[in-house]
């Protein structure tokens, strides 16, 4: 069963150009990433699972996301830190490496990499020093991702998405599961709860961030925001919001 709660985090800089932060992990957890992330496996051991492949990772394993993909972590004993770079200006993800399109993880043997500080730059750079370890992806699954993930709002049905990438709607499902982990509705849903967060977190009400993010009214959110989040959006909007 994978927890509702995401790991506890602490800020360490906050950048126009990024975040860093560390979180710690003692259950399951799984989730949608909404930006550009890079993230050092600092202390522990765990199963890493994205894009149809499932990798044991030790300290020092360097993992990739990026927007839109889905991971999941399992925590292989207890003590488990990861220290995270999320990327925030325009300018810093037009610096990324394009040869690095699929969200990749990279033990410490096969890529050494020194974590250079908490500086988002000096992360970049350190970044597109690793070695290119992209495998191919289902091309159908990638254009439906990137469809779902600008289009979470809409109401679109499965049997729409497969004729946009130009497949069965059940192949594309299959595909999918496959390839992200999840179904295509649930990680709709989990965009939209991610997306949700957002707006709680700026003071936005629920009912209108329920209409925003693509939820049929504020009861509906709020079944799935506390069945992912494991908190109400109320009560996450008063422990998280901006001001």
């Amino acid at each position: 069963m994978l927890g509702p709660v995401p790991p506890s985090t602490t800020i360490l800089s906050a950048r126009p150009q990024g975040t860093v932060s560390v979180w710690r992990a003692s259950a399951p957890y799984v989730g949608v990433k909404d930006a550009w992330t890079l993230g050092v496996l600092r202390r522990g051991r765990v199963r890493h699972w994205s894009a149809g492949r499932s990798r044991a990772l030790t300290e020092g394993a360097v993992v990739f996301a990026r927007p839109g993909d889905v991971h999941r972590l399992t925590p292989l004993g207890a003590g488990v830190e990861v220290e995270v770079l999320q990327l925030g200006e325009p300018g810093v993800l037009a610096s990324l490496p394009r040869r690095v399109p699929y969200l990749e993880a990279h033990q410490p043997e096969a890529a050494p990499f020194r974590w250079p500080g908490s500086d988002p730059e000096d992360l970049v750079a350190a970044w597109a020093a690793l070695p290119a370890d992209a495998h191919a992806a289902n091309e159908a699954v990638e254009r439906a991702r990137r469809l779902l993930f600008v289009s979470h709002a809409e109401r679109l049905s499965l049997e729409a998405v497969a004729r946009a990438v130009g497949c069965g709607k059940f192949e594309l499902a299959r595909a999918f599961r496959s390839h992200a982990g999840i179904a295509p509705h649930a990680y709709r849903t989990r965009l939209r709860v991610q997306r949700a967060k957002a707006l709680l977190r700026r003071g936005i009400p629920a009912a209108e961030t329920a209409q925003r993010v693509g939820f049929y009214d504020q009861s509906h959110l709020h079944r799935h925001f506390r069945r992912l989040v494991g908190l109400t959006p109320r009560a996450y909007a008063r422990q998280f919001g901006d001001s």
